[in-house]
């Protein structure tokens, strides 16, 4: 039994490593996302070598000093996410009450399960509600809930790229923007909350996968571009979609530093959206980011849909003054 857990201590190790080179392939970048399991299995077979463990060797010891280093390393990253870190973005003035509330989901543009998805929309009422992977046919089909909101923008596309963004508050100055590849778009407007306007960006970049974008540079620049955009025009921002990233990674962290928005999720919890359909494989895909003009009411992780991603949901108040 030794040799099993000195295999998966090997293991957990080796990952943790490859994570730590600074390349852009497939291969590399995926392992940025399951830190929290990787965390387990190191925990998992360190336990395991001490319980059975028979003598103490030259070989023992440097397997067990380079586990508790790359423990470290992983907790590094994800730490910011327990619920009893601090949060980035303060909770509601008990004396305030939510302004506004977002919703993010996709929706896999093969899944026909579009009453499961009305249901939670009527059921939530997101003032703003954020539709990826929509296609035409998604399009027809959400025709329901054009009477929900008075504003809206509709880009539906065959190539699980589309999107739709719905708005019970105003929306100015709205375009479609190609930030990297002509056919992935992202939606930029403003919004306008009584005599409060902030503007938001919709974005859902290529993964870095074998079957999408075989480096995770597309993603990383669409990401980065969103930021520097940011920073050259400071005011009250909101970013959401699915950035097929994890808010633990070094591209979320430089998207944050360089934009200046901060992750309600940290201090509060992972809130993993992906993936729906395996328990053990989940992290979080979609996200919600905010500049220092929003606090945060409730945030939540909705029921499934049908889709490869839980829907995420969060409620906020207004800070006239960061």
């Amino acid at each position: 039994m030794y040799i099993f857990f000195l295999v998966l201590a090997i293991i957990s190790i080796g990952v943790t490593i490859i994570a730590t080179i600074q390349r852009k392939a497939w291969w590399i970048r995926i392992f940025d996302f399951p830190r929290l399991q990787i965390i387990i299995l190191q925990l998992f077979s360190g336990i395991g070598m001490a319980f059975f463990i028979e003598s103490f060797t030259i070989v023992n010891i440097i397997i067990a000093a380079l586990l508790l280093v790359t423990i470290f390393i992983q907790l590094k990253y994800v730490f910011p996410y327990f619920r009893f870190a601090k949060k980035d973005i303060p909770d509601c003035n008990k004396t305030k009450s939510a302004a506004l509330s977002f919703m993010v989901s996709n929706v896999l543009q093969k899944n026909r399960q579009y009453r499961k998805l009305i249901s939670i929309i009527k059921k939530e009422k997101p003032s703003i509600l954020l539709l990826v992977e929509t296609n035409h046919w998604w399009a027809e089909k959400l025709k329901q809930i054009d009477a929900l909101y008075t504003y809206s923008v509709k880009h539906p596309l065959d190539n699980t790229y589309g999107m739709m963004l719905y708005s019970k508050f105003p929306l100015k100055n709205t375009h479609i923007d190609f930030l990297v590849k002509k056919n992935i778009p992202s939606i930029q407007t403003e919004v306008q909350v009584d005599n409060f306007k902030f503007k938001l960006a919709c974005l859902h970049p290529e993964p870095p996968a074998p079957d999408e974008a075989k480096m995770s540079r597309p993603r990383d620049r669409e990401l980065i571009k969103m930021a520097k955009k940011i920073r050259e025009k400071p005011t009250p921002y909101v970013v959401i979609g699915d950035l097929n990233d994890v808010p633990w990674s070094d591209t979320s962290y430089k998207f944050e530093r360089i934009s200046g928005l901060k992750d309600p999720r940290r201090g509060r919890g992972f809130f993993n959206t992906f993936s729906a359909q395996i328990p053990l494989l989940r992290f979080a895909l979609d996200h919600i980011f905010f500049s220092g003009h929003f606090e945060v009411a409730a945030m939540k992780r909705l029921p499934k849909i049908g889709s490869d991603h839980f829907p995420i949901f969060i409620s906020c108040c207004i800070r006239y003054s960061p």
